[in-house]
């Protein structure tokens, strides 16, 4: 222990506060012996996971992205299986009145269960949304390297958003990585990784085809913009968010459109015409600004 007189961390050490630094020397050695004897990382690199709740199509894409991030990071593909030799990731929502999971909408927790015989994984959410950002979750917790995951044995993590609506912006730039760098393919990754960390609505700039690369002088309200690709390839975009239980919000200009939109061939000046967005920041007819 140490003596009165002593510096302790740079602290002079008398009567009551020696007292003190024998405190804080059992805490320490306490801390030291704690850490020496703490159990190895729980290694998942030979799991398997199971899905409670088939059915539900937000869960299956929980189920998916799971597989398909630990695939891309480590090499590893996890059977969908629940074999008692190898430790199981069990994804599942919960029943009502389950005191486990947060009672909040889109809560989740995340447990390993140490009692079991290998130990097991369990991702349960309050709702379909609530397991898909358990899984989110999950994958920031694993550590991940080639042909390895491993997952801290005590981990316990229950948690619930603190706000209802978390919304992201989605749109074009003139930057080598957005519109006219992307593909439909690259977009739906973006979906998923502001699903990782709990996103649960984006917002599309105008998506229509348009004079301007911002969309703010429509061409034609039907038809979707050459960056997003076919009318099809927006679809299953939207179908991608929608099956992650992700709400899809437009910005749709309706005030104003770019002097070649139909609205505005109808007129014999087009420039006379009311829906003719009117240039450098000026009011149109309807008193909305254009660009």
């Amino acid at each position: 222990r140490p003596a009165m007189g002593t510096r302790w961390g740079g602290v002079l050490l008398g009567k009551s506060n020696c007292r003190i630094g024998r405190l804080c020397s059992a805490l320490l050695v306490a801390w030291l012996n704690h850490t020496g004897t703490h159990a190895a990382p729980l290694d998942l690199t030979s799991a398997g996971v199971w899905l409670a709740d088939s059915n539900s199509i937000t869960a299956q894409k929980a189920l998916d992205m799971l597989l398909d991030e630990v695939e891309a990071r480590t090499g590893v593909r996890w059977n969908v299986s629940s074999d008692a030799s190898t430790p199981t990731i069990h994804l599942s929502i919960a029943g009502l009145g389950s005191t486990d999971v947060p009672d909040t909408p889109e809560g989740y927790r995340i447990a390993v269960d140490t009692k079991s015989v290998p130990p097991n994984v369990n991702v349960v959410g309050r709702d379909g949304r609530g397991l898909l950002y358990g899984v989110g979750r999950l994958l920031r917790e694993l550590r991940m390297t080639r042909a390895s995951v491993r997952l801290p044995e005590a981990l316990d993590i229950a948690a619930a958003p603190a706000y209802p609506l978390r919304g992201h912006q989605l749109g074009y730039r003139p930057k080598v990585n957005t519109y006219d760098g992307w593909t439909v393919a690259m977009y739906e990754q973006y979906i998923r990784d502001l699903v990782v960390f709990g996103v649960n609505a984006i917002e599309f700039l105008p998506v229509q085809e348009a004079r301007d690369y911002w969309g703010y002088q429509p061409t034609f309200f039907f038809a979707p913009r050459r960056a997003y690709g076919t009318a099809d390839d927006f679809k299953r975009l939207v179908d991608e968010a929608h099956g992650r239980g992700i709400a899809v919000i437009l910005d749709v200009v309706f005030a104003h459109t770019a002097i070649t939109h139909p609205f505005n061939v109808m007129y014999e000046d087009e420039r006379g015409s009311p829906w003719y967005g009117r240039p450098l920041g000026r009011q149109n007819q309807f008193h909305m600004p254009s660009l």
